[in-house]
């Protein structure tokens, strides 16, 4: 169904009868507008969201910030993604960067880096990864999917993949 008013009908009634109010009730093609403009109303707020949502997850926003941003519940967002098979990409919390190379390396938590170094802190990760020739950071806030450049590199769920 179209997401816009049918202004075609509308006017088609006009040049019909000259003046909106001049239709007949009972009339077919007014019926039809009635029930467009009706489904127009009544469309859910999984269906007003979906488009704001879906470009905001491509945007790498988390699900809180996204149901802060629209004004609406978490749960609303989550039957968004949920109805329409979305996919939310992850925020990333900890960087190291390669001292040779320069290579960025984003993961969800430091542990991520444990194919790297396996080490059970945080303090133990950064001293092991220094070792072979990684800095690690930890950022306050979190590194979103479109704040990281084509090339580099992520962790998730173990395994390493390239953006």
């Amino acid at each position: 169904m179209s997401s816009t008013i049918p202004y075609n009908l509308l006017h088609h009634l006009e040049d019909r009868y000259k003046n909106r109010g001049y239709i007949p009730e009972n009339d077919e093609m007014l019926i039809e507008l009635r029930n467009k403009l009706e489904a127009l109303e009544n469309r859910t707020k999984v269906d007003r969201y979906r488009d704001n949502v879906a470009r905001l997850l491509d945007e790498g926003y988390s699900i809180r910030s996204i149901a802060e941003a629209m004004d609406t519940s978490d749960d609303v967002i989550l039957k968004v993604i949920r109805e329409n098979k979305l996919v939310a990409h992850p925020q990333f919390k900890y960087l190291a960067i390669s001292e040779v190379t320069y290579a960025k390396i984003y993961s969800t938590t430091y542990t991520g880096y444990s194919y790297m170094v396996n080490c059970p802190s945080f303090i133990g990760t950064k001293i092991n990864l220094a070792h072979a020739g990684y800095e690690l950071i930890q950022n306050r806030n979190k590194y979103n999917w479109q704040d990281i450049d084509l090339g580099d590199l992520y962790i998730v769920n173990g395994k390493i993949n390239k953006k």
